[in-house]
């Protein structure tokens, strides 16, 4: 199927894709330190984040809050198991919109002792289109329309062109996305943009599942690459001792990350 009228029809459902790529320049990982030295700059030349599964994260309600809308909206019980089956394979990463702020260093940022990676947005939707996608809280103007959209995709023009078999492929896409992105409104302040679909089939992704310990619990994750030039720089968190930033951009120099600019969070806190 051509991936333009596949496009069309997402950005349709999803319209703050197209907000996005107008209005966020930047885009922000939180994460800690060891996971900085260890494992983002582990090959040369190119980033790789680790990409946890879906069922994983910390929203307990994860997958299930798009799934309780699929059965709700009429969707039959054989095809609501069939997306759950998919999302079992599917992992993601989470980016936030928000720069140097305090709760998510506090959720994400090993409590302010981590650092914030800050991504160039632009390149890393030339590199994913339309994987990466904002997410959308529930009780939400905007979670009200895709609610609208999504369950019509047959007012779409392209849509009713394609063939039956495109159609299913279509919406199982879609519905895959659709359960990956919607989260409750008490993450509401995170401002998260997500890459979704990550090991999963039906995005023409397959990838070697890998597991890592995460206080005591075994967390399944795919490697993510990002172009080398989507990072334009590191901030370090408001408890990293001030003395790692030299220390920082050293080991950058050495790994050929030269253009990152490191910084230290201005948050005042202890």
């Amino acid at each position: 199927m051509d991936s333009q009228i596949w496009a069309k029809i997402a950005r349709r459902c999803f319209k703050e894709w197209d907000e996005m790529r107008e209005n966020q320049e930047e885009l922000y990982y939180y994460t800690d330190l060891n996971a900085l030295i260890t494992g983002i700059f582990n090959y040369n030349d190119i980033i790789c984040i680790w990409a946890s599964r879906l069922s994983h994260l910390n929203d307990p309600d994860e997958i299930r809050i798009g799934l309780d809308e699929l059965t709700v909206n009429g969707t039959p019980d054989w095809a609501v198991d069939d997306v759950l089956q998919s999302l079992k394979t599917s992992h993601s990463i989470s980016f936030s919109g928000h720069y140097d702020i305090l709760p998510m260093w506090k959720m994400y940022g090993d409590g302010g002792k981590g650092v914030m990676l800050i991504f160039d947005k632009k390149v890393l939707l030339d590199e994913w289109k339309g994987q990466l996608q904002p997410c959308i809280y529930k009780n939400t103007p905007q979670f009200d329309y895709l609610k609208k959209t999504f369950f019509h995709p047959e007012l779409h023009p392209e849509f009713t062109r394609l063939s039956s078999t495109q159609r299913t492929l279509v919406w199982f896409q879609l519905s895959l996305m659709f359960a990956s992105v919607v989260k409750m409104n008490d993450y509401y302040y995170e401002k998260e943009f997500r890459l979704v679909g990550l090991g999963n089939i039906y995005f023409n992704d397959k990838r070697e599942q890998k597991y890592r310990l995460s206080d005591k619990r075994i967390i399944p994750y795919v490697e993510a690459f990002m172009p080398k030039m989507s990072l334009k720089g590191i901030c370090l968190g408001p408890l990293v001792d001030s003395s790692n930033k030299e220390t920082l951009e050293e080991y950058l120099q050495i790994k050929g990350f030269n253009h990152v600019v490191v910084n230290t969070s201005k948050i005042h806190y202890r």
